[in-house]
């Protein structure tokens, strides 16, 4: 969107037509512009706040009387003709909200505006009711936030929040424009892995190749599920006709929080000798040290010698260790020798974790090897 590229997402909706977003969006742009009345009714009952649509019809009558915007009307405090005393109420808390909202512009930053907003409204709580749509539905609204991080970044410090919203929702807008009028132009086609499935194209890029994003989290401590996304990779890598980039970040801004991840296991699964690696110019690409092709799931584990397999009495990369704490993880790095060694370990529900060996009082667990396949074909994977 930054570099206004067209894009199509099959089988999904683009991010600012979601309603979520849109919803949001119409609340700033209330902020933004008091006269703004269409964006003032789409949120004026949502989330639902018992303000049905008789009520909005005897607003915006009583406001076109006086010749002012509903959200002007709302500031007055006056009695409304054709209200019960319940929904004046309603209406009346309504209006004491958006007078708060106001109050939160006189901040330093977009996003802490955007946190306020979902504070004040109960937005992502009361999204409890989306059913299965819940979870994408809050991480789009955290996306949201993280685009405004973003944006406050970019923006002047010395620029007042004001100033800053209004630029912001005229960027959103433009982007949307440009969505829409250039349906018919070439463009990048966005999909998950599994819509791909029957399509090919001359250059496929699979992005987040990570632990913990692709296997995702949730999958890897089940070795079923994790044979599926070992599937459903194979499944994305084979929809390309001439070139494959394989693509993750050592450092990764995700809602909000900064966090690393080892490259996926599925990059190491492929042989060296089909993969050009290619690095960022200050970063160079760092790959698993040569040796015998493993496959890193929970149910396959390196050879454990009396050293366990590290060659200096530590734990090699790919050993399978349990921890009081956290659970069954995944040795992914050693530094140091003995009591000293320093261990970075991929826990199944924990995450990542660095743990100093001598205290960890980690328990090697074993249940079995094979050997990884791997299929033909070249594969390019970036760092950065």
């Amino acid at each position: 969107m930054r570099s206004a590229l067209p894009y199509a997402i099959v089988g999904g909706i683009r991010f600012y037509e979601r309603k979520e977003i849109k919803d949001l969006l119409a609340y700033l742009r209330v902020l933004a512009n008091p006269a703004d009345d269409a964006s003032l009714e789409r949120v004026i009952n949502t989330p639902t706040r018992g303000i049905g649509d008789q009520t909005v019809a005897a607003l915006r009558s009583a406001a076109m009387g006086a010749g002012i915007a509903i959200t002007e009307l709302l500031q007055l405090r006056s009695p409304v003709p054709g209200l019960a005393t319940s929904s004046a109420s309603r209406v009346r808390a309504f209006g004491d909200m958006l007078q708060a909202l106001r109050d939160a512009l006189d901040g330093d930053s977009l996003a802490a505006l955007l946190e306020r907003l979902l504070e004040l409204t109960s937005y992502r709580e009361k999204l409890e009711d989306a059913g299965a749509e819940r979870a994408s539905r809050v991480e789009n609204i955290d996306e949201l936030l993280a685009v405004a991080r973003d944006f406050d970044q970019r923006s002047g410090a010395d620029e007042d929040t004001r100033t800053r919203l209004g630029r912001f929702l005229e960027e959103a807008a433009l982007i949307t424009d440009w969505d829409r009028q250039n349906e018919s132009r070439d463009r990048l086609t966005l999909m998950t892995l599994h819509t791909s499935k029957g399509l090919e194209f001359p250059i496929v890029f699979i992005l987040g190749m990570e632990e913990g994003i692709f296997p995702h989290q949730r999958v890897l401590d089940d070795p079923q599920q994790l044979e599926e996304e070992r599937r459903v990779c194979y499944v994305g890598m084979t929809r390309a006709r001439a070139e494959l980039y394989l693509l993750r970040a050592e450092r990764r801004l995700r809602f909000g929080t900064i966090s690393e991840r080892p490259p996926s296991r599925f990059l190491e699964e492929i042989p060296e000798q089909l993969v050009k690696s290619v690095a960022t110019p200050d970063r160079p690409m760092r790959r698993t040290p040569s040796g015998p092709t493993m496959d890193y799931s929970y149910s396959q584990v390196a050879d454990q010698s009396d050293d366990f397999g590290g060659g200096h009495g530590g734990l090699a990369p790919g050993i399978k260790v349990r921890h009081a704490t956290f659970g069954v993880g995944i040795v992914r790095r050693s530094e140091g020798r003995g009591e000293q060694e320093k261990l970075t370990i991929q826990f199944a529900r924990a995450g990542m974790k660095k743990l100093i060996r001598r205290f960890a009082n980690l328990e090697v667990v074993s249940d079995g090897s094979e050997e990884a396949s791997a299929g033909s074909g070249v594969a390019r994977y970036y760092s950065r």
